[in-house]
Formats: structure tokens, C-alpha cells, sequence
């Protein structure tokens, strides 16, 4: 039987990617690359997307495409709504609870599918399976024999023991790499789509136009949040107080949530500000992780010139989580005699 199967996956589907359009028909829009500074003329079918990004292991043991289905039911209910923001005039943005739920998810996963966050997702469960590993390793020898004997191994306690730490030794060294389950790394999106969802359809939201330059461009991070003055020391989420999520919709529309009310909530405002569109720009070029889309050379040209130089490069995806071995001591649960010994 053949393998029906969609197989190129789109981390920012093409509904969106074609509000950046360059032609009428919709077809191609300009793809800067932060690795070699170069901006090229693209197919929409071809760029925002990777080969079985989002295919896992179904029940049967063959491979699926799923998840990418289910993120096209969503995208077919999203594509009218933006398509809608993207021609609205100065007045109330009206909505309707559906357009809220909607909207509210699609952020959510265009936050949560792109490569950006998955690839610290990715980096967070290697780091805390290879605690894991560590901890049944150095630990629970009586439980490392009896898994290999249920896996056929035949060798002596002592053959398997020596097996162990010689194992233990390489995972120590950095010489042996535990890696998460792509499944692990995909359940990811469907908790942020689910806890992320809610909050942004309760945002108060605002729609942003621009009826002359700088046009807005689309990084292959689509959301961004920003929060005024932040603490170096602690993070910020969507449920933050203070922070802002924008999004831009297409060339002259951007979206943006707060939780917090103002006289522009649920209003479609003229931006008339060139340099506050610069900086929503600067934004969108600083959170991309590779490329940059534009409708035009001279919009992604602005956009760059917008953003400082630290951030107009390519930046490798790194999670906050630093260490090795000789840090994993702090992680491993401790039992209740050592607790009760170190109080």
C-alpha cells in the first residue's frame, strides 16, 4: 500500500506566509537567511518547512502524520479570521468567542511548533533523561541486572555490574547521549496549545495597521513577547503581568495581546509611528531563529537595519539549563535517611 502520508510540514503554514506575498497571485515572498545575510525570492511551498517535522510513531509501529492534520483542522478555521484582520480599517476590532478560541490556539501553537522552542524542549528532556539515567545507573544495580535479564542478557551479577559502571562512566564522560523520544518532544505543543490557548483568547487584543513603510515582516518565530523593563533574573510568560504578545498578520496588520486593559483594547489603531514599527520589526528579526520573510528586498532591508547588530545574526536555539554530571547531584531525589541526616 502506498504511504499516503503528508511528509513536508510547515512550521508557519503557508495561510500565513502568503499575507507576506510579493506577487498577486500569492505564490512567492522574499526569504532573508540570517546564516549567509542573504535575501532570496522563495516559494511559499517551500520555505517554513521540514521533512516529517511533525511525524511520530503511531499505535501500529508505523509512522504518522497525525499531528500535522490536526494542526490543518486548526489552520482552516485561523485563514478567514486573519485574512479578515488583514483588511480591517481604524474602529472595533469586533470578534466572536469562536474567532477568540481559535485565534487564542493558533498562537499558541505557532509559539510552541516552530524550531525555536522545540529544540529547547528537546534540549530540556536530553538533560533531565540523562539525570534519569544517572540515577538508576549509580543507584539501583539490582534494578539495571534484573531489566537486562528480562532483555535476555545471560552474563553473571558481576559481568552485569561491571557493564553498568563502564556505562555509567560513559554517560559521565559526555561519551554516551540520551535522547528524548520525538513523541516526548511533540507532546510538548499540544500542553501549550492547551494551557497557552485560554490565556490568549482572554487577552485583551488589539490589531495594528500600517498604511506606508516600514511593512511588517514575518520571522520563523511568528510570536513574540515582550515585556517593558524586564528582570534579568526571572523569565516571562504569556501569563506575566505587563507582558505584550504580537504577532504579525500580514504586511500592514500585526496583532498584539495584553493582559492588561487600555483605551486601545479591542480596537484596530493606525500605527503612524515609524520607529514603533521598526522596533515590533526589530522584535520579530531578534526572536527568528534562521529566516526572515518579507513582501519586498526593501521591507526585510529595513527590518535589519532595525534590529541591533548583536541580533541580526543566525543564533543557535539553547535552552536555559546549563551543567553536566557534576551538577546532576542537586537534581537527584534524595533518599528519606539522607534527608533526614543532612537535617
Amino acid at each position: 500500500m502506498t504511504d499516503q502520508r503528508a511528509r513536508w510540514h510547515h512550521y508557519v503554514p503557508q495561510l500565513h506566509l502568503r499575507l507576506f506575498a510579493a506577487d498577486r497571485a500569492r505564490r512567492f515572498l522574499y526569504q532573508h537567511d540570517k546564516k549567509n545575510d542573504k535575501t532570496l525570492w522563495r516559494s511559499i511551498q517551500r520555505v517554513a518547512a521540514r521533512t516529517d517535522y511533525y511525524t511520530f510513531t503511531g499505535p501500529d509501529g508505523a509512522p504518522t502524520d497525525l499531528l500535522e492534520q490536526a494542526f490543518g483542522q486548526l489552520e482552516t478555521k485561523v485563514a478567514p479570521i486573519l485574512r479578515r484582520f488583514a483588511t480591517l480599517g481604524p474602529g472595533p476590532l469586533t470578534t466572536t468567542l469562536d474567532d477568540r478560541v481559535h485565534l487564542g490556539a493558533y498562537v499558541a501553537l505557532q509559539y510552541s511548533r516552530v524550531p525555536s522552542h522545540l529544540a529547547r524542549v528537546q534540549q530540556i528532556a536530553d538533560f533531565f533523561g540523562a539525570i534519569t539515567a544517572d540515577v538508576h545507573l549509580s543507584e539501583d544495580a539490582e534494578g539495571y541486572r534484573r531489566l537486562m535479564r528480562e532483555h535476555g542478557a545471560t552474563e553473571s551479577d558481576e559481568a552485569l555490574d561491571s557493564e553498568r559502571l563502564r556505562t555509567l562512566g560513559q554517560l559521565r564522560a559526555g561519551e554516551l547521549e540520551v535522547r528524548a523520544s520525538q513523541e516526548a518532544k511533540l507532546s510538548s505543543i499540544g500542553e501549550a496549545v492547551k494551557s497557552i490557548g485560554p490565556i490568549v483568547a482572554a487577552m485583551h487584543w488589539t490589531l495594528i495597521r500600517r498604511t506606508t513603510r516600514p511593512w511588517f515582516v514575518l520571522g520563523d518565530t511568528p510570536v513574540v513577547l515582550f515585556k517593558e523593563n524586564p528582570d534579568p533574573w526571572r523569565g516571562f510568560g504569556f501569563a506575566t503581568e505587563g507582558v505584550e504578545v504580537h504577532m504579525p498578520v500580514s504586511t500592514t496588520h500585526a496583532w498584539v495581546g495584553t493582559a492588561t486593559d487600555s483605551p486601545a483594547a479591542e480596537r484596530v489603531i493606525d500605527l503612524a509611528d515609524p520607529e514603533a514599527a521598526n522596533r515590533m520589526n526589530a522584535e520579530s528579526w531578534a526572536n527568528a531563529v534562521e529566516f526572515v520573510f518579507g513582501a519586498s528586498t526593501d521591507a526585510i532591508h529595513a527590518a535589519r537595519l532595525a534590529t541591533p547588530h548583536t541580533a541580526r545574526a543566525y543564533r543557535e536555539p539553547i535552552a536555559a539549563i546549563e551543567g553536566g554530571p557534576a551538577q546532576w547531584e542537586s537534581y537527584k531525589p534524595r533518599s528519606r535517611s539522607s534527608k533526614s541526616r543532612s537535617d
